[in-house]
């Protein structure tokens, strides 16, 4: 009963966000109502998955409307590249994404908690790229969206690594999502950057993508290692 109502509820505020907010800020609208109602949800397992369904729904309203403000960056302009709705959905989608570790993991089957920090990892990954890249845009152009890019790739390599560091022995929800966040760094680094930024964005993001890289491996070695020592 508590899981029907809740439904009814999130399906009514999708409705009215629909129906009442201009189109431009929908995604923004749904992604805020996501957010609060996981914050408000506190532990009860029927509030939080709603709110998480709520939220999601938001996230693809987001990424259906604003990629073009991330992945055209010749032509970012023409779909509204740091305009206040992206910039505020970008920032509702990263508070989304860090909601749901705090909330949903808790109630998530232990079995199921690395797929789901692997999904709310990709979208913390994604709303940071667009928030760097649209706040670069609407400060510098075109040339601050590149900028914002190749901080958003260091900043997807950092969070892998803090990730990776900070699990604990037998905590596979944390090895996954870091090594996940740390392989999709690389692969945008390669895949994207390497054509879309130039100059001297390109070799700092190399740089500092392949310093922290070096830096996660050694650490990782020699945590590995120092239980060997002791046995």
């Amino acid at each position: 009963m508590r899981a029907t109502w809740f439904g009814a509820g999130a399906v009514s505020a999708l409705c009215g966000a629909l129906i009442l907010v201009p189109e431009a800020w929908a995604p923004a609208a749904v992604l805020a109502l996501g957010a609060a109602a996981l914050v408000a949800a506190r532990r009860d397992p029927a509030a939080v998955w709603t709110a998480a369904a709520l939220g999601g729904v938001g996230v693809l309203l987001a990424a259906e409307r604003y990629r073009g403000t991330v992945l055209a960056i010749a032509r970012a302009a023409r779909h509204g590249a740091g305009t206040a709705p992206v910039l505020t959905a970008s920032a509702l989608a990263l508070l989304f994404a860090v909601a749901v570790l705090w909330r949903l993991l808790p109630v998530v089957p232990r079995e199921q908690r690395a797929a789901a920090g692997v999904a709310a990892g990709i979208v913390f990954l994604g709303a940071i790229t667009a928030l760097l890249a649209n706040a670069g845009f609407a400060l510098a152009g075109t040339e601050g969206m590149r900028w914002g890019h190749g901080l958003a790739t260091v900043t997807w390599m950092a969070a892998g690594a803090t990730a990776l560091l900070r699990r604990r022995s037998g905590d596979a929800v944390l090895t996954v999502a870091g090594l996940t966040m740390i392989g999709a760094a690389v692969a945008k680094l390669f895949l994207f950057d390497l054509a879309a930024l130039d100059g001297a964005v390109r070799v700092i993001a190399f740089l500092l993508v392949g310093v922290t890289l070096l830096g996660v491996g050694a650490a990782y070695a020699a945590r590995t290692e120092r239980p060997r020592r002791a046995a």
